[in-house]
């Protein structure tokens, strides 16, 4: 729609001045924008996936909102989440998880899974560390 036009707008003069820092800034945060709505988009549809028990839909699209937006923490800890309920790799399941606490690391809940996760693939130490912060943190309660 108009955002779409707006943004092809704004990609053409960057490429005709190059060197304009404005545009500079207007094209990074139109791409962000569409970054983050492609985030949302792809999340709703693994929830209505969820929801309909499709794991495999949900697994694609919430991989897809991650992808889109590496802060999306709820997309990134509700893959762990079903990554793990799915027997899947620890080890792949421990990515997402990490990028949940780096997003929001005063959530107990994500600090709590990536321990269990990083348990599960060995990391002992490491797993400790995050369950002792979980704990420090509330023990699943979310402080802001």
């Amino acid at each position: 729609g108009e955002f779409s036009l707006g943004f092809s707008l704004v990609n053409q003069a960057s490429q005709a001045d190059p060197n304009n820092a404005e545009l500079k800034v207007l094209l990074a945060e139109a791409r962000k924008h569409m970054d983050h709505g492609r985030a949302e988009e792809n999340y709703k549809r693994a929830m209505t996936a969820l929801e309909v028990g499709e794991d495999d839909v949900a697994i694609s699209a919430l991989k897809s909102a991650v992808s889109a937006e590496a802060s999306h923490h709820v997309a990134a800890y509700k893959l762990a989440q079903l990554l793990e309920r799915r027997g899947a790799d620890p080890r792949e399941s421990t990515g997402y998880a990490q990028k949940a606490v780096d997003a929001e690391p005063t959530n107990a809940d994500y600090r709590l899974l990536l321990a269990r996760l990083l348990g599960a693939a060995g990391m002992k130490a490491l797993a400790k560390k995050h369950a002792d912060e979980a704990a420090r943190l509330g023990g699943g309660k979310k402080k802001s």
